[in-house]
Order: C-alpha cells, then structure tokens, then sequence
C-alpha cells in the first residue's frame, strides 16, 4: 500500500480532471495536485520531484501520463507504483507537431486555452459521455480556462519534448496499472495495451464507454479500478537503491 499519490493532469486540464476519482482514492494514500506548469517533460518531471514526498505512486492521464513514465524510468527508487491513463509511450509524429505548431499560432493571433479545448472536445469526451453529462462539456472547457493561453502555450513546447518510452518502460519495475478509455480516439485501446505490455508488472483495463477523459466520463469504474490496484500495491520494497545510475537520455534537466 502506497502512502501517497501525486495526481497528474492532461494537458488544459486542471486538478478538476480527478475530482471525482478522489474520495477512493484517499482510503489509501494522501493526494498531491501536480501542475504542468514548464515548457518540457523532463523539467515538469524536476519540479514535481523536487516537491513530492520522497516516495510516491504517481498517476497521469495524457500528457501527464508521460510525465509520470518519466518520473519512473528518472526516479526509480521514488516511485512506489504507476498509473496510465489515456497517454502515448511514442514520439510526436509530424502531425502532431504540425498541429501544436498550429494551436500555438493561433495563440499568437489572440486565440484562447478555451477556444483550442473547444476544437478537441469531440476526441476529448464520448459523444456517449456527452449526451449522458450536459455538464461534461462546460466542466473540460472550465479546465482550459484556468489553464489560460500562457499555460498552454508551456503545455504545447512540453509535448513537442516527448521522446519515445516504449524501450525505456521495460526499466519501470514497480507495479504499473494501464487504463484506456473504449472509446478514445486519441490514445486507443491498442496503443496502450502496447504500454502494458512494454511493462514488467502491470495491469491492463479498458474502461468501457469511456472516451480520452475517462475520470471524468467514467468516475466510478476508473475510481474503483484506481482503489483496487492502490490497495494492491507494497510499500516501497522493491524500488531500486538511491544512487541508481539514469539512462542518459533520460537525465532530469535543469528547469
């Protein structure tokens, strides 16, 4: 069992992302809201060590689930579980980096977090979700509003710093749990069923119904799911020793 957990958001999403995933999660560990707040993974994965408690289970959805591999394969001997949500083990692809090239224009030309979340939400959310929720929509365009333009801006520079995970997550050796949202057309069932499998002592779930935004979309199944591995977890035994040497292309870097 873990003692604490530091809870990882996607990118324009606030702490609001795990608010209703929480209270299962708090019968097991206390929780820390990580922010996204730096222009690289491995600067936001330096910021959040540099504040977390010295041993941690992190758990990230999207952009914060590639921080969170981050922080395993950086930090072994920290992290005492980790959790998958939503995410991609790979390096942008060109569309990708097109795309975040182009978002970030518009921000130049006084575009807004909100409007770029309102462009995403059909991969963002079900339309299942959607139609089950009327709030669901107003609720991930409010994360993008305290996310703001300048926040997004930094969001967008760290997923253009993605590498690709998948060789390095053979090195996470703590216990790693894998969900993915049925229906998310962002990061696909396949795709992460790929991650689990990269990974030496994990659990692999879809979520049914859900889409990219699964805590949202699916509070109790992903709540429950998060609650149950929680409870299955050791206390830090088998992490690796202080001291361990980094993979070099995976050194922290200076903030």
């Amino acid at each position: 069992m873990t003692d604490h957990v530091v809870l990882i958001p996607g990118m324009m999403c606030s702490e609001q992302l795990w608010a209703d995933v929480e209270d299962p999660i708090r019968r097991h560990a206390r929780i820390h809201h990580a922010v996204l707040e730096r222009n690289s993974i491995a600067s936001i994965a330096h910021n959040i060590l540099a504040s977390a408690p010295p041993n941690f289970t992190a758990i990230g959805l999207s952009l914060g689930g590639i921080v969170a591999m981050h922080l395993a394969v950086i930090a072994p001997h920290r992290i005492t579980g980790v959790a998958l949500l939503s995410t991609n083990a790979r390096a942008p692809r060109p569309g990708q980096l097109h795309d975040w090239r182009e978002a970030a224009a518009r921000l130049d030309r006084g575009g807004s977090a909100v409007s770029e979340q309102r462009r995403l939400l059909p991969d963002l959310v079900s339309k299942n979700s959607r139609t089950a929720d009327p709030t669901l929509n107003a609720r991930v365009l409010a994360m993008a509003e305290h996310i703001g333009r300048e926040g997004l801006r930094a969001q967008l520079a760290a997923q253009a710093s993605r590498i690709d995970y998948l060789d390095a997550l053979r090195e996470i050796t703590c216990p790693s749990l894998v969900l993915a949202g049925e229906d998310d057309t962002l990061c696909a069932a396949p795709a992460m069923r790929e991650i689990a499998a990269h990974l030496p002592d994990s659990t692999f779930q879809i979520i049914p119904g859900g889409g990219h935004l699964t805590p949202m979309e699916r509070p109790t199944d992903v709540g429950r799911t998060l609650s149950a591995w929680l409870a299955s977890i050791d206390r830090p035994g088998n992490a690796e020793p202080a001291g361990t040497p980094l993979p070099r292309a995976l050194a922290p870097a200076t903030p």
